[in-house]
Protein backbone atom coordinates (compact mmCIF):
# COMPACT_ATOMS: atom_id res chain seq x y z
CA UNK A 1 0.00 0.00 0.00
CA UNK A 2 1.70 3.23 -0.94
CA UNK A 3 -0.94 5.49 1.30
CA UNK A 4 0.48 3.42 4.07
CA UNK A 5 4.11 2.24 4.38
CA UNK A 6 4.19 1.54 8.06
CA UNK A 7 3.56 -2.23 7.82
CA UNK A 8 7.02 -2.54 6.34
CA UNK A 9 8.88 -2.00 9.74
CA UNK A 10 7.33 -5.09 11.56
CA UNK A 11 7.26 -7.03 8.75
CA UNK A 12 10.67 -6.90 8.61
CA UNK A 13 11.74 -7.10 12.23
CA UNK A 14 9.36 -10.51 12.08
CA UNK A 15 10.77 -12.08 8.81
CA UNK A 16 14.42 -11.76 9.65
CA UNK A 17 13.33 -13.29 13.20
CA UNK A 18 11.73 -16.22 11.54
CA UNK A 19 8.49 -15.67 13.21
CA UNK A 20 5.35 -17.00 10.97
CA UNK A 21 2.15 -15.13 10.37
CA UNK A 22 -0.55 -15.38 12.93
CA UNK A 23 -3.92 -17.16 12.27
CA UNK A 24 -6.91 -17.94 13.76
CA UNK A 25 -8.59 -21.13 14.00
CA UNK A 26 -11.14 -22.03 11.86
CA UNK A 27 -14.43 -21.87 13.86
CA UNK A 28 -13.54 -20.05 16.66
CA UNK A 29 -12.17 -17.12 17.91
CA UNK A 30 -8.62 -18.48 18.93
CA UNK A 31 -5.50 -18.19 17.59
CA UNK A 32 -3.50 -21.55 16.24
CA UNK A 33 -0.56 -22.68 17.56
CA UNK A 34 2.24 -21.36 15.62
CA UNK A 35 5.47 -22.74 15.29
CA UNK A 36 6.52 -21.81 11.84
CA UNK A 37 9.96 -20.91 11.61
CA UNK A 38 12.08 -19.98 8.12
CA UNK A 39 15.85 -19.05 6.82
CA UNK A 40 14.71 -17.02 3.28
CA UNK A 41 16.24 -13.69 1.52
CA UNK A 42 12.68 -12.04 0.15
CA UNK A 43 12.48 -9.81 -2.94
CA UNK A 44 10.49 -6.62 -2.29
CA UNK A 45 9.46 -4.40 -5.48
CA UNK A 46 8.56 -0.86 -5.08
CA UNK A 47 8.14 2.36 -6.53
CA UNK A 48 8.83 3.91 -2.72
CA UNK A 49 12.33 4.35 -1.87
CA UNK A 50 12.18 1.97 1.09
CA UNK A 51 15.68 3.10 2.50
CA UNK A 52 14.27 6.55 2.41
CA UNK A 53 11.30 5.78 4.36
CA UNK A 54 12.69 3.90 7.11
CA UNK A 55 15.16 6.87 7.42
CA UNK A 56 13.00 9.75 6.99
CA UNK A 57 10.84 11.76 10.10
CA UNK A 58 9.38 8.80 11.34
CA UNK A 59 8.30 8.52 15.34
CA UNK A 60 10.61 5.34 15.93
CA UNK A 61 13.95 4.90 15.20
CA UNK A 62 14.58 2.29 12.48
CA UNK A 63 18.43 1.67 12.21
CA UNK A 64 17.29 -2.37 13.03
CA UNK A 65 14.83 -2.17 10.21
CA UNK A 66 17.49 -0.89 7.88
CA UNK A 67 20.21 -3.32 8.67
CA UNK A 68 17.96 -5.90 7.90
CA UNK A 69 17.28 -5.00 4.12
CA UNK A 70 19.05 -3.92 1.08
CA UNK A 71 17.90 -1.31 -1.68
CA UNK A 72 18.96 -1.56 -5.32
CA UNK A 73 17.45 2.01 -6.76
CA UNK A 74 16.71 1.18 -10.73
CA UNK A 75 17.53 4.47 -11.97
CA UNK A 76 19.02 3.72 -15.23
CA UNK A 77 16.33 3.16 -18.17
CA UNK A 78 16.68 -0.31 -20.01
CA UNK A 79 16.64 -0.67 -23.65
CA UNK A 80 16.48 -3.81 -25.36
CA UNK A 81 18.16 -4.70 -29.07
CA UNK A 82 16.19 -6.89 -31.00
CA UNK A 83 18.13 -9.70 -30.13
CA UNK A 84 17.79 -9.41 -26.75
CA UNK A 85 14.26 -8.74 -26.97
CA UNK A 86 13.62 -12.37 -28.62
CA UNK A 87 15.83 -13.88 -26.10
CA UNK A 88 13.56 -12.20 -23.03
CA UNK A 89 10.84 -13.52 -24.94
CA UNK A 90 11.69 -17.54 -24.60
CA UNK A 91 11.49 -16.66 -20.84
CA UNK A 92 7.37 -16.61 -21.37
CA UNK A 93 7.77 -20.69 -22.13
CA UNK A 94 10.98 -21.64 -21.02
CA UNK A 95 11.43 -21.74 -17.29
CA UNK A 96 14.26 -23.98 -16.89
CA UNK A 97 15.54 -26.50 -14.99
CA UNK A 98 19.13 -25.39 -13.03
CA UNK A 99 17.12 -24.65 -10.15
CA UNK A 100 15.88 -28.46 -9.76
CA UNK A 101 19.46 -29.63 -11.14
CA UNK A 102 21.32 -27.33 -8.31
CA UNK A 103 18.95 -28.62 -5.23
CA UNK A 104 19.48 -32.13 -6.25
CA UNK A 105 22.86 -31.74 -6.27
CA UNK A 106 23.30 -29.66 -2.98
CA UNK A 107 21.19 -32.63 -1.11
CA UNK A 108 24.35 -34.87 -2.19
CA UNK A 109 26.88 -32.52 -1.57
CA UNK A 110 25.56 -30.74 2.01
CA UNK A 111 28.97 -30.42 3.32
CA UNK A 112 30.53 -28.89 0.52
CA UNK A 113 27.81 -26.26 0.43
CA UNK A 114 28.59 -25.52 4.04
CA UNK A 115 31.85 -25.11 3.66
CA UNK A 116 31.52 -22.85 0.54
CA UNK A 117 29.00 -21.03 2.41
CA UNK A 118 31.07 -20.31 5.55
CA UNK A 119 34.30 -19.29 3.35
CA UNK A 120 32.11 -16.59 1.26
CA UNK A 121 30.86 -14.99 4.54
CA UNK A 122 34.35 -14.62 5.81
CA UNK A 123 35.79 -13.38 2.53
CA UNK A 124 32.63 -10.73 1.84
CA UNK A 125 33.41 -9.77 5.61
CA UNK A 126 36.85 -8.46 4.78
CA UNK A 127 36.32 -7.16 0.73
CA UNK A 128 33.49 -4.85 2.43
CA UNK A 129 34.75 -4.48 6.03
CA UNK A 130 31.53 -5.43 7.45
CA UNK A 131 31.01 -5.46 11.26
CA UNK A 132 28.38 -7.28 13.56
CA UNK A 133 25.78 -4.96 13.14
CA UNK A 134 25.72 -5.68 9.36
CA UNK A 135 25.25 -9.54 10.38
CA UNK A 136 21.70 -9.73 8.10
CA UNK A 137 23.43 -7.83 4.73
CA UNK A 138 26.61 -10.39 5.37
CA UNK A 139 23.83 -13.60 5.28
CA UNK A 140 22.15 -12.50 2.50
CA UNK A 141 24.69 -11.38 0.39
CA UNK A 142 27.03 -15.06 1.31
CA UNK A 143 23.91 -16.77 0.02
CA UNK A 144 24.24 -14.98 -3.19
CA UNK A 145 27.35 -15.32 -4.20
CA UNK A 146 27.94 -18.49 -2.74
CA UNK A 147 24.81 -19.91 -4.70
CA UNK A 148 26.78 -18.25 -7.67
CA UNK A 149 30.20 -20.00 -7.07
CA UNK A 150 27.98 -23.88 -6.09
CA UNK A 151 26.44 -23.36 -10.04
CA UNK A 152 29.78 -23.17 -11.52
CA UNK A 153 32.08 -25.93 -13.17
CA UNK A 154 33.84 -26.38 -10.01
CA UNK A 155 31.07 -27.41 -8.33
CA UNK A 156 27.86 -28.49 -9.74
CA UNK A 157 28.84 -27.86 -13.15
CA UNK A 158 25.67 -26.04 -14.18
CA UNK A 159 26.62 -22.67 -15.52
CA UNK A 160 29.11 -20.19 -15.23
CA UNK A 161 28.19 -17.16 -14.31
CA UNK A 162 30.56 -14.19 -13.42
CA UNK A 163 30.92 -13.58 -9.65
CA UNK A 164 33.03 -10.20 -9.80
CA UNK A 165 30.26 -7.56 -11.07
CA UNK A 166 27.57 -9.21 -9.26
CA UNK A 167 29.95 -8.49 -5.73
CA UNK A 168 30.13 -5.00 -7.18
CA UNK A 169 26.58 -4.75 -7.22
CA UNK A 170 26.06 -6.03 -3.51
CA UNK A 171 28.91 -3.61 -2.50
CA UNK A 172 27.05 -0.28 -3.69
CA UNK A 173 24.09 -1.59 -2.17
CA UNK A 174 26.06 -1.89 1.53
CA UNK A 175 28.13 1.24 1.39
CA UNK A 176 24.90 2.86 0.11
CA UNK A 177 22.93 1.77 2.98
CA UNK A 178 25.66 2.85 5.60
CA UNK A 179 26.12 5.76 4.08
CA UNK A 180 22.19 6.34 4.86
CA UNK A 181 22.21 5.11 8.22
CA UNK A 182 25.20 6.96 9.53
CA UNK A 183 23.51 10.08 7.92
CA UNK A 184 20.14 9.82 9.86
CA UNK A 185 22.06 8.70 13.28
CA UNK A 186 19.01 9.81 15.94
CA UNK A 187 20.83 12.16 18.25
CA UNK A 188 19.75 14.04 21.83
CA UNK A 189 19.51 17.33 19.71
CA UNK A 190 17.35 15.09 17.19
CA UNK A 191 15.12 14.72 20.11
CA UNK A 192 15.02 17.64 21.66
CA UNK A 193 14.04 19.24 18.51
CA UNK A 194 11.16 17.24 17.41
CA UNK A 195 9.44 17.95 21.24
CA UNK A 196 10.16 21.74 20.43
CA UNK A 197 8.94 21.67 16.66
CA UNK A 198 5.89 19.45 17.60
CA UNK A 199 4.62 21.48 20.73
CA UNK A 200 5.86 24.81 19.50
CA UNK A 201 2.27 26.21 20.02
CA UNK A 202 1.96 25.06 23.64
CA UNK A 203 5.20 26.66 25.00
CA UNK A 204 4.86 29.53 27.36
CA UNK A 205 7.55 32.31 25.57
CA UNK A 206 8.68 34.99 27.58
CA UNK A 207 10.92 37.86 26.70
CA UNK A 208 12.99 40.75 28.33
CA UNK A 209 13.08 44.29 25.88
CA UNK A 210 15.79 46.23 25.97
CA UNK A 211 13.68 48.54 27.66
CA UNK A 212 12.95 45.83 30.30
CA UNK A 213 9.47 44.95 29.06
CA UNK A 214 8.12 41.98 29.67
CA UNK A 215 6.64 39.99 26.14
CA UNK A 216 4.66 36.82 26.85
CA UNK A 217 2.46 34.93 24.75
CA UNK A 218 1.82 31.19 24.04
CA UNK A 219 3.28 30.04 20.91
CA UNK A 220 4.55 33.56 19.99
CA UNK A 221 0.42 33.71 19.25
CA UNK A 222 -2.08 33.57 22.13
CA UNK A 223 -2.27 35.40 25.29
CA UNK A 224 -1.08 33.52 28.53
CA UNK A 225 -4.30 34.06 30.90
CA UNK A 226 -6.22 32.35 33.85
CA UNK A 227 -7.73 29.55 31.36
CA UNK A 228 -4.80 27.44 30.86
CA UNK A 229 -4.47 24.18 31.95
CA UNK A 230 -1.52 21.83 32.93
CA UNK A 231 -2.39 20.49 29.30
CA UNK A 232 -1.92 23.20 27.73
CA UNK A 233 1.40 23.73 28.44
CA UNK A 234 4.73 21.66 26.93
CA UNK A 235 7.49 23.91 28.16
CA UNK A 236 8.47 27.10 28.53
CA UNK A 237 11.30 29.79 26.73
CA UNK A 238 12.71 32.46 28.53
CA UNK A 239 14.71 35.16 26.40
CA UNK A 240 16.87 38.12 28.11
CA UNK A 241 17.57 36.81 31.54
CA UNK A 242 20.61 35.26 30.72
CA UNK A 243 22.36 37.78 28.98
CA UNK A 244 23.55 36.12 25.52
CA UNK A 245 21.26 33.04 26.22
CA UNK A 246 18.16 31.49 25.63
CA UNK A 247 16.36 29.24 28.97
CA UNK A 248 14.20 26.26 27.69
CA UNK A 249 12.47 24.67 30.58
CA UNK A 250 10.63 21.21 29.69
CA UNK A 251 8.65 19.13 32.35
CA UNK A 252 10.20 15.78 32.46
CA UNK A 253 7.48 14.24 32.90
CA UNK A 254 7.06 14.98 29.20
CA UNK A 255 10.44 14.82 28.55
CA UNK A 256 10.34 10.94 29.23
CA UNK A 257 7.14 10.28 27.52
CA UNK A 258 8.36 11.78 24.22
CA UNK A 259 11.84 10.13 24.57
CA UNK A 260 9.56 6.80 24.66
CA UNK A 261 7.85 8.10 21.87
CA UNK A 262 10.79 8.03 19.89
CA UNK A 263 12.19 5.04 21.03
CA UNK A 264 15.11 6.99 23.04
CA UNK A 265 16.41 6.49 26.57
CA UNK A 266 15.66 9.62 28.86
CA UNK A 267 19.18 8.61 30.63
CA UNK A 268 20.72 8.64 27.49
CA UNK A 269 19.12 11.50 26.25
CA UNK A 270 20.15 13.70 29.72
CA UNK A 271 24.00 12.19 29.41
CA UNK A 272 24.18 13.39 25.64
CA UNK A 273 22.39 16.85 26.80
CA UNK A 274 24.33 17.56 29.72
CA UNK A 275 27.97 17.04 27.61
CA UNK A 276 26.59 18.90 24.16
CA UNK A 277 29.25 21.86 24.12
CA UNK A 278 27.55 25.42 25.27
CA UNK A 279 24.98 23.98 26.81
CA UNK A 280 24.24 24.35 30.70
CA UNK A 281 21.42 21.74 32.20
CA UNK A 282 20.12 21.91 35.37
CA UNK A 283 17.67 20.07 36.85
CA UNK A 284 15.12 22.30 38.66
CA UNK A 285 11.27 23.32 40.32
CA UNK A 286 9.65 25.86 38.16
CA UNK A 287 6.38 27.41 37.69
CA UNK A 288 5.66 27.32 34.16
CA UNK A 289 3.98 30.19 34.26
CA UNK A 290 5.35 32.84 36.84
CA UNK A 291 5.35 36.34 35.67
CA UNK A 292 2.70 36.06 33.52
CA UNK A 293 -1.51 36.23 33.87
CA UNK A 294 -1.81 32.11 34.12
CA UNK A 295 -2.28 30.53 37.22
CA UNK A 296 0.70 28.84 39.31
CA UNK A 297 2.05 25.42 37.59
CA UNK A 298 5.25 24.38 39.78
CA UNK A 299 6.40 21.32 38.08
CA UNK A 300 9.74 19.54 37.80
CA UNK A 301 11.69 20.40 34.69
CA UNK A 302 14.89 19.96 32.60
CA UNK A 303 16.50 23.64 32.39
CA UNK A 304 18.92 24.27 29.28
CA UNK A 305 20.94 27.35 28.79
CA UNK A 306 22.13 27.62 25.24
CA UNK A 307 23.56 30.58 22.88
CA UNK A 308 21.60 32.58 21.41
CA UNK A 309 21.35 31.36 17.52
CA UNK A 310 20.80 34.32 14.66
CA UNK A 311 17.13 32.12 14.13
CA UNK A 312 15.98 33.06 17.71
CA UNK A 313 15.40 36.62 16.98
CA UNK A 314 12.70 34.83 14.81
CA UNK A 315 11.09 33.77 18.42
Amino acid sequence: SRDDFEWLPEFLLDLTQGKGKDRMKQGSNEERINNSTWKLLVLLSSNTHVMDFLSGARKHASQAEMFRILELQMNKKLSWTPDEGATLSLLKKNFGVAGRELIRWMVRNQETVKQVLAETQESLMVEFESNADERYWTAGNSCIVAIVRLLGKKYANIIDIPIKPIVEVLRTMVYSARGIIHSSERTAEDVLNAYTRERYGKFVMVSLSIEGKLITSLGGNEVVDESLTRSDIAGRVEKGFTPGHIDYYIEEQLLKQHCVSMSFGYKDFKEAIETMPNYKVKYVRKDMLSKTRGPSMRVNVMQITRPVNPTDEEM
